[in-house]
C-alpha cells in the first residue's frame, strides 16, 4: 500500500511538472551597458509560446535608461500578420512576442532585412514597456545573440546575450522522467 502511494505521488509531481513547465520563465539578458532580467509568463497558442505577461528589470547605461519592466506591448500573434508599432517619424515595424524555449526561432524577413533563425526570440522580437521607453529585444541569429532597439528614440541599444534560467526543457524532463518512473512503479505494484 505504501509503495502504491509513493507510485501516485511521483505520478501527481510529474503531471504537475510537464505541462507547467513554460508557464513561467525566467531570461536574463546582458551586453555592453545593457543588463536586465525578466520572468516571462507564457501560453502556448498555435503551437507556439505567446508570452503574455512580463516583469523585471531592464538598464542601458549607455543612454542612462534603468527602470522597472512594466508590462507588454499588446499583440495578437498571427504567423501571416503580427502586430505592429509604429516608431517616430518611421513605417510601422511588426512584433509577436512569441517565446522558443529550445532556441529554435525560425528565420523572418520584413523590411527587406532577413533575421536569421535560432534564439529564444525570432526577429519580430519581445516589446515591452520599461518606464517611458518602449523596448525591443529581438534575435540576431542563431544562438543567443540579440539587440535591443528603444522605439521612442529610433535609437539602437546594446548588442547583447541572452540566457535562460531555469531551462524549461530540464523542466519538462523532469516531469516525464517521475511520470516514467511512476509508470514504472505500478507495473511492479
Amino acid at each position: 500500500m505504501q509503495k502504491k502511494l509513493l507510485v501516485l505521488l511521483a505520478l501527481a509531481v510529474g503531471i504537475a511538472y510537464t505541462p507547467a513547465a513554460l508557464a513561467s520563465v525566467t531570461i536574463d539578458f546582458s551586453g555592453s551597458g545593457l543588463s536586465g532580467s525578466a520572468v516571462l509568463i507564457t501560453t502556448l497558442v498555435g503551437g507556439q509560446y505567446q508570452i503574455t505577461g512580463i516583469s523585471g528589470t531592464f538598464s542601458d547605461s549607455n543612454y542612462g535608461i534603468s527602470h522597472a519592466i512594466t508590462g507588454l506591448e499588446p499583440t495578437s500573434y498571427s504567423t501571416t500578420s503580427p502586430s505592429t508599432f509604429t516608431e517616430p517619424g518611421a513605417s510601422p515595424e511588426p512584433f509577436d512576442n512569441l517565446f522558443y524555449p529550445n532556441a529554435d526561432a525560425p528565420s523572418v524577413t520584413y523590411g527587406g532585412i532577413t533575421f536569421p533563425g535560432g534564439g529564444a526570440f525570432d526577429g519580430f522580437g519581445l516589446v515591452f514597456d520599461a518606464g517611458t521607453v518602449k523596448v525591443n529585444l529581438f534575435s540576431e541569429g542563431a544562438g543567443s545573440g540579440y539587440a535591443a532597439t528603444d522605439w521612442n528614440a529610433t535609437r539602437q541599444l546594446s548588442n547583447g546575450q541572452v540566457s535562460v534560467s531555469p531551462e524549461p526543457s530540464s523542466l519538462f524532463l523532469l516531469g516525464t522522467g517521475l511520470i516514467g518512473l511512476a509508470a514504472l512503479g505500478f507495473r511492479k505494484a
